[in-house]
């Protein structure tokens, strides 16, 4: 499935149940693509399927333009992005 990504992809910290510490999430609309969060002294990312069980299929500039953005956010590094 192609995305349609006239949408931007936006990053959101917040505090999740099942997480000791702040996430980063990357959101295309209303769909969750991602989660960033900090384990072990890096940064690991935990891809989504979309609510139809696809892969994603969308520009990998704009995937790793977010992935960075939302890795800077939750180390507290965002000021290049904002």
């Amino acid at each position: 499935m192609t995305i349609n990504i006239e949408q931007p992809l936006t990053i959101e910290l917040v505090s999740v149940p099942d997480r000791d510490d702040l996430v980063a999430e990357v959101w295309l609309g209303r769909a969750l693509l991602a989660e960033l969060r900090q384990e072990g002294g890096q940064v690991r990312v935990q891809l989504y399927p979309d609510s139809s069980g696809q892969p994603w299929d969308l520009p990998v500039a704009d995937l790793c333009s977010a992935l960075a953005k939302a890795s800077a956010k939750l180390g507290g590094n965002d000021k290049r992005y904002t």
